[in-house]
């Protein structure tokens, strides 16, 4: 499969939600059954297994290889940095080839977390399996590793669990992502053996609830998307959005109604408005556990290895070039209004108009939402001491979305679209004004990948609401897409 179709047969509401109510439950009931009885076995795991288990775990120790451990422990050992892998290649593969799909991508791998979590009560429910070391007290395992494990159950490894639901979804979403996942998944999964922290059949339980979390995430995003898509076929819904969403006249919105208008800008608003909240709800989140210490330790893994590079001298010119608002957003105006004034006093007067519209969508958005989503700067968090000089360029705490970097990308983009030769370095100036937020420590990554996605849907929105004004609407005033 190529890409995730709803369906091939025509949709049928009634049906498909029947459907959705029915076997979702039974779906969800099944892989918590599953791993319940994964649990009781782990309780009673027969001599003969236990004996089997022992065995490969001295075998895989005893390839024990002191610069391979150390990789291993640098780069995968972390599981928020194993799923950024996956979950890195899963959004960005669909968002270069499969854009239509981000939002059933992202739903999807969020879910398989979700999934993968509630499952730990039920494969603990009977009891909770010691970890190998304390069986075979001679396993040569890391002394400040050994004191973390022995405080965490074994059965099953949480790491496979949610990296092999992980995967399951890259493949859904990338056929060809089989080729990576695999190999990669092996490896995670053999380092924990090799490592000391799992039975083998700690891992094999893992990856077993793993497909079953992935698969019925991904089960489940096909048939909402069923459910929705039936819905837009009914005949009151065919004609709402026949009203609101399709031109009267062919690339001349503006020449529509002014209800018709009005209604589909401020749904449009809306929908980012919403779509930033969920995103900052889920990054923000406390639960399920699984969930926030992945992103807890993808932001720690991150930000303070960067912020534990930071040097005076380059300081100045990084901030200079891609930090400073006082000095970017006036050359980004200068350059989308200096080509535009070159191209004549209309399209002048349209972007104009424009970066007028991003300023205040950019402002509704940090008024309605930053507020949500606040938290202290890695700066004033970590080890690292960030001089006094420097931590005052950035009071008060951090937010989701950042005000600076999401009306950077919001600038940036709207040259690209109107200025299409500059669209790669406009493309890459808002990535390394990112990169230079997370070199001062101040924005967590997250965050500040979360704004980057943000900062285009406002550019795409004043777009989007310049094209609904008569007088500009009338012209297609921009080049094609951002």
């Amino acid at each position: 499969m190529n890409r995730p179709e709803t369906a091939n047969r025509p949709p049928v509401l009634w049906r498909d939600v029947l459907l959705t109510l029915i076997v979702l439950p039974l779906a969800l009931g099944a892989v918590l059954g599953i791993s319940l009885l994964l649990g009781l076995l782990s309780m009673n795991v027969p001599p003969w297994l236990l004996d089997g288990d022992i065995r490969l775990y001295r075998a895989a120790m005893s390839f024990n290889s002191p610069p391979l451990t150390n990789l291993i422990f640098t780069f995968f050992n972390d599981p928020g940095l194993d799923y950024t892998v996956v979950v890195a290649a899963c959004l960005g593969y669909t968002w270069l080839k499969r854009r239509h799909y981000m939002a059933a991508a992202g739903v999807a791998l969020a879910l398989t977390l979700v999934v993968g979590a509630s499952t730990t009560s039920y494969t603990q429910w009977f009891g909770f399996r010691p970890r190998p070391f304390i069986i075979v007290p001679d396993a040569p395992v890391n002394p400040e590793w050994y004191a973390i494990w022995a405080q965490i159950p074994t059965f099953p490894s949480g790491h496979i669990r949610e990296l092999t639901g992980l995967c399951v979804v890259l493949v859904y979403f990338w056929r060809q992502g089989l080729w990576f996942a695999l190999p990669y998944l092996a490896f995670i999964a053999s380092s924990r053996v090799y490592l000391g922290a799992h039975f083998p059949t700690d891992v094999g339980a893992a990856i077993l609830i793993g497909l079953m979390a992935g698969a019925f995430s991904v089960f489940s995003v096909r048939q909402i998307s069923r459910v929705v898509l039936a819905l837009r076929e009914t005949r009151i819904t065919r004609r709402a959005y026949d009203y609101v969403f399709i031109s009267r006249i062919a690339n001349q919105p503006a020449a529509d109604p002014l209800l018709a208008r009005a209604l589909r800008s401020g749904l449009a608003l809306g929908l980012l408005l919403g779509a930033t909240y969920v995103m900052g709800s889920v990054l923000h989140t406390k639960t399920p556990r699984i969930l926030a210490d992945y992103l807890l330790n993808t932001n720690n893994s991150l930000a303070y290895p960067i912020l534990e590079r930071f040097g005076i001298v380059p300081a100045q010119i990084v901030y200079w070039l891609f930090a400073d608002a006082t000095k970017t957003y006036p050359a980004l105006i200068a350059l989308i209004l200096g080509y535009s004034a070159l191209r004549g006093r209309r399209l002048l007067g349209n972007a104009a108009l424009i970066l007028i519209l991003t300023f205040v969508t950019a402002q509704i958005v940090m008024a309605f939402l930053a507020p949500y989503f606040q938290q202290p700067r890695p700066m004033s968090t970590g080890a690292v001491v960030m001089p006094q000089v420097w931590q005052s360029q950035w009071p008060g705490p951090s937010s989701l979305p950042d005000g600076y970097l999401m009306t950077l990308t919001a600038l940036s983009l709207i040259l690209a679209s109107l200025w299409p030769r500059l669209r790669i370095p406009a493309y890459l100036y808002p990535l390394l004004a990112f990169v230079s937020l997370l070199y001062f420590g101040a924005a967590w990554p997250t965050d500040a990948a979360a704004t980057l996605i943000v900062g285009y849907w406002v550019a795409k929105y004043a777009l989007f609401l310049s094209r609904q004004i008569p007088w500009l609407g009338a012209k297609e005033q921009t080049h094609a897409k951002t």
